[in-house]
């Protein structure tokens, strides 16, 4: 992202763009601010087009063109899949696109080996924009909020951290609502997330294995209930709750070993500061209490699929047991 940010700061736009990934929000904001500024806010310039019956004479008809009182034409390409296997004439329309030419092209997915990557790298930029880390994800947010002059405390922070978990769209949304919320106070706080954020399925999972960590099974019940009225399959429930005891025993085991905390991370696929959070939960128990913890869940999940046993009423034992 660095180069694009320092196109966009310097007005220097390269002849073709490939931003790609899992993150649309990302890949649509640069972009629309790549378009903006390579057209200097001018539309006469500008085509936008998608789909996989693009031809490549037609879209050379218009980067060809000479733009229209301007120093470039803007064409934005959408989801025209040429980035798995590229077409002859898209790799020599995309070689010889004019200087007064800017095509921005975003796709989901795009192959590296593929001739028409290599032809935009040759001369421009390729840029895969995917789910942000903990670090990036940290900086947009309190990016966000100074620039709304609000502060948050530490604790209120690592929340938000970990309910925002998630895809970019989704996150601005929250953050927004949060913002607003807290718009004129002295900071946002713990409780301010609390009030505000919506939680993800699997936060919320995680404060119940907290609760019955610590015993509290009126809690983890009533937080349950509530999970259920949300109208969230028990049945998924009691597999992130078997996942959650799985991740629990591994880290046990990982930091055991003396594993480092970004190396667990990255094998379970969470950022680091989960780990963090984990550990705490998982300090509470012995690994032989999480192993039982996790064969009774096994156990629990296996009678469900056979019929033996009702999710719902699973999930209750599952939680009485646990915090007996």
């Amino acid at each position: 992202m660095r180069r694009l940010n320092q196109d966009l700061k310097e007005g220097s736009f390269s002849r073709a763009y490939l931003l790609y990934g899992n993150e649309e929000y990302l890949i649509r904001s640069y972009a629309e601010r790549l378009e903006k500024a390579a057209a200097n806010g001018d539309t006469m310039n500008v085509s936008v087009v998608s789909g996989h019956d693009l031809s490549a004479e037609t879209l050379s008809d218009f980067t060809d063109a000479m733009p229209f009182m301007a120093e470039k034409r803007v064409l934005v390409v959408k989801d025209s899949g040429i980035f798995k296997s590229t077409p002859d004439a898209f790799v020599r329309w995309i070689e010889g696109l004019p200087a007064t030419a800017c095509v921005i092209f975003t796709e989901s997915e795009a192959d590296k080996r593929s001739r028409g990557f290599k032809a935009v790298e040759k001369i421009g930029y390729c840029c895969r924009l995917d789910h942000p880390d903990e670090e990036t994800l940290g900086k947009w947010i309190l990016s966000s909020l100074k620039k709304r002059g609000l502060s948050i405390t530490k604790g209120a922070y690592q929340k938000l951290l970990l309910y925002l978990d998630g895809d970019m769209e989704n996150a601005k949304n929250e953050l927004e609502k949060l913002m607003d919320y807290a718009e004129g106070s002295a900071g946002i706080t713990a409780s301010d997330v609390d009030t505000i954020v919506t939680k993800r399925t699997e936060a919320r999972v995680f404060e119940l294995v907290e609760y019955v960590s610590a015993g509290k099974r009126n809690e983890s019940m009533a937080l349950y209930y509530d999970l259920l009225s949300l109208k969230e399959p028990p049945s998924r429930l009691l597999f992130l709750l078997e996942r959650q005891f799985r991740q629990l025993l591994y880290v046990k085991e990982m930091q055991a070993l003396r594993t480092p905390g970004s190396v667990i991370a990255d094998s379970l696929g969470v950022r680091p500061f989960v780990i963090s959070k984990l550990s705490a939960v998982e300090r509470r128990f012995t690994a032989a209490e999480l192993k039982e913890a996790l064969r009774m869940l096994l156990e629990h999940e296996e009678a469900v699929k056979t019929g033996d046993l009702q999710p719902e009423l699973a999930i209750e034992l599952a939680i009485a047991r646990l915090t007996a």
